[in-house]
């Protein structure tokens, strides 16, 4: 069987990210290929050009200086711990830090996948990145997508230009939200195929198994807040004194010890796994918080981001759980916090939807195996 190299957003400090890749990989593994995590981050995601970009917000020098000397060694610290922790997790090739390198590299004749996670929209530094479309490799690769991901819908006629253009190398394209799929079928001459991000292929046994032990023993509400929300913050601490449950934060930022509850921070990816597994509650407005929560079964609430919220809407509303989306502090939301979720359908439309994405990339893939 031909090798598969994956490209993904797999280097970012964040656990999401870290998750899907492991669970791409061992997916594929398990279908009897040799997988390997292509070691990609673009020089202008660097922490130090992630530093200097946000702080050119600033108007005033002094306050980017200050910007720049505070917030640059936390950058660095989490990068070094995802570093280690991708490294305990991953297969990485060499490490590439442009396109250039990855087209003057050869792949031989390996499978090159793109995919999962937001990798066909706009990179926080504002640009697309043609490498998460594969432009590289030659005649000799096949290229495919699985779960790949637009992020969202609102692009202009610039941006469905190169989709168009990026799309017509790929064997196959799989992709993680149906709102995408409509969007590719609609504004490109290419078809899709929806599936499951890749983090849902694992049963929850597989993620039981790579949990720790809790630490804690009391219940408690658990915390995962990827984007600044005053409303989020304000109802996070309501339904702590309503409960009277003590506030667990899931953080990857040293500074984030001035922000409300009991910070955890950077903690090894076994003990996270553990904290969503044993949570009274989850209070998130991350697409994976959300996607853990699901799999260890827990009651949660989904406050969603301004930009990025389709993937979110999308698989709560296939899983009939859009009630768990909430966008205030009332009664009602703080009820709605503490009511118990019935999993049974739930669970039942996941173990289907499990099944049919399995089946589908394995059949494509099997399909490449017999045209080499």
């Amino acid at each position: 069987m031909r090798k598969i190299k994956v490209i993904t957003r797999h280097a970012i400090a964040n656990y999401g990210s870290l998750f899907q890749s492991y669970a791409t990989q061992t997916v594929l593994e398990e279908m009897g290929y040799s997988v390997e995590i292509i070691d990609y981050l673009s020089r202008k995601e660097t922490a130090a050009r992630r530093i200097k970009a946000i702080s050119s917000r600033y108007g005033n020098p002094i306050k980017r200086l200050v910007y720049r000397a505070v917030k640059l060694p936390d950058e660095l610290h989490r990068d070094r711990a995802f570093t280690k922790f991708r490294k305990k997790l991953l297969h990485l090739s060499p490490t590439f830090t442009s396109l250039d390198e990855l087209q003057s590299y050869s792949f031989g004749d390996d499978i090159l996948c793109a995919g999962s996670d937001q990798v066909w929209g706009y990179m926080p530094y504002g640009e697309i990145d043609p490498a998460y479309f594969l432009d590289f490799g030659d005649e000799r690769n096949a290229f495919v997508a699985y779960s790949a991901s637009l992020g969202r819908t609102d692009f202009d006629e610039e941006y469905d230009r190169v989709l168009s253009q990026q799309l017509g190398k790929f064997s196959f394209i799989t992709i993680r939200e149906p709102s995408g799929v409509s969007y590719i079928e609609k504004h490109t001459p290419y078809k899709a195929e929806w599936v499951l991000d890749p983090t849902l292929l694992l049963h929850r046994d597989r993620w039981t198994e790579q949990a720790t032990l809790s630490s804690f023993k009391k219940p408690y509400i658990l915390l995962y807040q990827l984007h600044r929300d005053s409303i989020m913050n304000k109802y996070v601490k309501e339904l702590a004194r309503k409960t009277g449950l003590k506030v667990i934060r899931i953080s990857t930022s040293v500074y984030d010890c001035v922000k409300y509850g009991k910070q955890q921070v950077l903690k090894d990816p076994k003990k996270v796994l553990s904290l969503f597994r044993n949570a009274a509650c989850v209070v998130t407005n991350s697409f994976h918080a959300t996607v853990f929560s699901l799999i260890f079964n827990r009651r949660f609430v989904d406050f969603l981001p301004a930009k990025t919220h389709e993937r979110i809407t999308d698989l709560l509303g296939i899983l009939g759980l859009s009630n768990r989306i909430v966008s205030e502090v009332s009664d009602d939301t703080l009820n709605r916090a503490l009511i118990p979720i019935d999993y049974t359908s739930a669970n039942d439309i996941l173990d289907v939807q499990r099944e049919e994405s399995l089946a589908y990339i394995q059949e494509q893939l099997a399909k490449l195996e017999e045209r080499q």
